[in-house]
Parts: C-alpha cells; structure tokens; sequence
C-alpha cells in the first residue's frame, strides 16, 4: 500500500492554497511534512482526508482514489483539537471508537492499550475540560488512532508538548509503524522529523520542493559540516581564525564556548584545515558529516522567498 499524492492544487478564490504539491508514502513508513506557516501543509492533510476537494491533481491510497476509502480506513490528529469538553475520557474514546465501528470490547482492549502506553489511565475519568494541554492532547491522539488506521494523518502533534509527553507521542508514532500504519506528520520541529522520519517532503509557496529520505534531504548541496570542540579557556576565541577563509572552500558558520562549526564545500581542504587548528592545541573532539535537516530547511526556505521575491519585482518592473 502507498499513498500517491499527484501534483494537486487547491485555490481558494484568487488565493492559491496548494499549486503543486507531490510525493509518496509507502506502507508502514513515517514522512514528514514540514515548511514555514503558510507553506500549505494542512490544506494538504485535508485534501488527502477528502475533506477538501483539488482543483486538479489525484491522490490515491493503495491504488484507489481517498474519496472511495471508508472513513475508518485514515486517522486524523487536527492542529486544533476538537474534543467534547463535558465528556470524561474513558467516555470520549468510547464515543469515537463506536463512530469508527468498532464493537465495545475491542474499543475497551485498544483503550487500555493506549492509556498504558500514553501514562493516562489516572486521568481517563475526568471531564476533557479538567485535563491539562498536554493529557488532552494525547487523548485527542488516541481519538484518531484507535481503530488501527492504515494511514494515519497528524498535523503539529508535538506542539505545546513537554519533553515527557513529547518522548511518548514518539514511541506510539514508532509503535503504529512497527504495526503496518503509514504515518504522515507535520512539524516545525525538525529534530522530531530526523528522528521519526523515513521520508520528507518540503513544501514553500503551495509546492514540493525537496522530496526523499532524511539521509538524501540532508546531502541535497553536497556541503559538508565540521564540528569542532575545543578548550574554550585556551583557544576558544582563536578559533574564528584570520587564515581559515584560505583554506580552499572552507568557512566559519558559527561557534562559542568551546564549540565551532564549519562549512565545508564539495572538494573543501579538510586536512589542511585540521592542521591549521591543531596548530592552536586544545582540541578534544571533531566529527564531520552532513547539515542537519533544520540547515539544509532554512536554506531552501530562504532560498524560494529569495526567488520568490526576484521574480516579483522582475514581474513589477515589466508592468
């Protein structure tokens, strides 16, 4: 099973939602979905769900268009929760599990489960209006993915969370996987997405831009990153050295407190590099490897408004 989404669009009025958006998902894998607000990422969750419809594109899960799904067949974690205030919990999930068709004694063994596995079974009966964010949030998380959904869609499910919660929303994103769901998340949390994710889409404007797995997403420009720990009572201030823009493609991205990364370009002079900063002692650690997702995200980001905003004034200026 995968699911295909087909360059969709979705234009609201004279506002162009979605212009281009594609990629896919195979079975049992984790993308996610990240981009600046606005970027589109919801009105896409949507589109897949079949609660709006493209103006052009396809999207289809296993082969079939989502408008010919059962609904019990996705799961859906909205950014804003939606949850009956004077309900309890225990009442809540066995409200939604009835709405998913499932029989009570499969809905009671799943909720056991899951309240298990989210640390919520001392909160199951009170009302949703006592709950605290984060015990609410996880309750709305169960709400979606009860009935084991085969795609299961979460907008933002990290937001407001505290570490404790946050590390337990992973292990039950890791354990629907192990289970055969395909999950597809949004985050503006890339160390999440790095560590969850098999895939990544990254949409700006409307559209796909950069597609494939973290490791691919990560080597998109080729440059490299070393890192550097030092002694920072000794030589930490030294290290923005005078002769390093010398080294052939090599430059300072940042550093401080004994911690120092650099740019490397493709055919950088690493060596020499090295050897010029051992020449100042007090090293205690070095790594090279590839961006981080959050890098290689603020790059291409800022790179599309940059285009973006060129092709704006070219467009002003032909007016």
């Amino acid at each position: 099973m995968s699911l295909r989404v087909e360059h969709v669009r979705l234009a609201f009025g004279a506002v162009q939602a979605v212009s281009d958006v594609w990629f896919e998902t195979p079975k049992g894998a984790v993308m996610g979905v990240i981009g600046p607000n606005g970027a589109g990422k919801t009105t896409t969750m949507r589109l897949i769900l079949h609660i709006l419809d493209p103006n052009g594109g396809h999207i289809t899960w296993n082969g079939r268009p989502v408008a010919q799904w059962p609904v019990g067949s996705f799961g859906y974690l909205p950014e804003e929760r939606g949850l009956y205030p004077q309900m309890t919990g225990r009442d809540e999930l066995r409200f939604f599990a009835q709405l998913h068709g499932m029989n009570a004694r499969a809905a009671e063994a799943e909720i056991a489960y899951w309240c298990e596995q989210l640390q919520l079974a001392d909160v199951l009966n009170k009302k949703v209006d006592e709950l605290s964010k984060g015990n609410a949030q996880k309750l709305q998380f169960l709400a979606a993915v009860l009935h084991r959904p085969q795609l299961v869609i979460l907008d933002e499910p990290f937001s407001g969370l505290d570490p404790v919660n946050a590390r337990l929303f992973k292990g039950a994103i890791k354990q629907l996987s192990q289970m055969g769901s395909t999950i597809l998340f949004s985050s503006h949390q890339m160390e999440n997405v790095e560590e969850l994710c098999d895939y990544v889409c990254l949409i700006a404007g409307g559209r796909t831009l950069e597609l494939g797995s973290v490791a691919e997403v990560r080597r998109l420009n080729g440059i490299q990153v070393l890192t550097l720990k030092t002694d920072e009572h000794t030589i930490s201030q030294a290290h923005p050295l005078p002769g390093v823009a010398g080294v052939a493609g090599v430059s300072l991205m940042d550093g401080g407190s004994g911690e120092w990364r650099y740019q490397l370009q493709v055919g950088a002079d690493v060596d020499s590099l090295l050897r010029l900063l051992a020449q100042r002692g007090g090293i205690r650690h070095f790594s090279v490897d590839y961006p981080s997702l959050e890098d290689v995200y603020i790059a291409r980001v800022s790179q599309f408004a940059d285009q973006q905003e060129e092709a704006l004034m070219a467009r002003s200026k032909s007016i």
